[in-house]
């Protein structure tokens, strides 16, 4: 009889043998290697840079596609989680003044399913809204601009500039802990400033000359909240 050095069972001829101890060890290898893959790319981000995106959006428009893609990745997941917790809290407020009103008939009223709803609609606005601008950015940019600019780029400056806002968007729904309505005014100043700043940034990144600046802000801020409300319909 033959047994196995590492974990002690028999070994038959017939059959394939899998290791107890190997297989623990390669999970072992596999978590150890995750670890290291999330930590070489936490290094690589550059703390200063984020710090300056935070301060300044229009930072954005100096990164390089090519190697600073990544910020602006995360400058649009942070836009997009930003907004959906602050739709998480303000909804949890919500809920918890319809409760404070109606008391045990808020359940009869479906509390709990308004409140799904609500934050369903929300985070549906968010996500809408943030794909509304950056194709509104392209599409105005690339037609109207002195320059031509593809999505790398577009997702790299525009999307960095969206890091700050998300942060934005996340006090706000702090806020909303205390006060719905100083929460509502918030996101508003938020919301509209972020508007603001990515139309000057789209206007600075497609170099658009003085006598055309107006009009490509109109046209950028119409087809922005045009294509908004379209896609707003189809998918709600």
């Amino acid at each position: 009889m033959v047994f196995c050095t590492m974990c002690g069972q028999e070994l038959k001829a017939d059959e394939v043998h899998i290791c107890a101890n190997n297989s623990g060890s390669a999970t072992k290898r596999g978590g150890s290697s995750l670890g290291k893959d999330i930590s070489a790319l936490a290094s690589q981000i550059d703390k200063n840079l984020v710090l300056e995106l935070l301060k300044n959006p229009l930072v954005g428009l100096r990164l390089d596609p090519v190697k600073d893609i990544k910020y602006g990745i995360i400058g649009l997941a942070a836009s997009i989680i930003g907004f959906i917790i602050w739709a998480v809290l303000i909804s949890h407020k919500i809920g918890n003044i319809v409760n404070g009103l109606f008391g045990g008939f808020s359940m009869l009223m479906g509390e709990s399913s308004l409140g799904s709803q609500l934050i369903g609609k929300l985070i549906l606005i968010g996500i809408l809204s943030i794909i509304s601008l950056m194709v509104s950015v392209w599409g105005i940019g690339n037609w109207r601009g002195n320059r031509k600019i593809n999505w790398a780029e577009i997702i790299t400056r525009i999307g960095s500039m969206q890091l700050s806002f998300g942060a934005g968007f996340l006090i706000t729904g702090i806020l909303g802990l205390f006060s719905l309505y100083l929460s509502f005014l918030a996101i508003a100043i938020v919301a509209f400033t972020n508007l603001i700043i990515t139309v000057l940034g789209g206007n600075e990144l497609y170099e658009v000359e003085k006598d055309h600046r107006f009009l490509f802000i109109t046209l950028l801020t119409s087809t922005y909240l045009i294509l908004f409300y379209i896609l707003f319909r189809i998918f709600n």
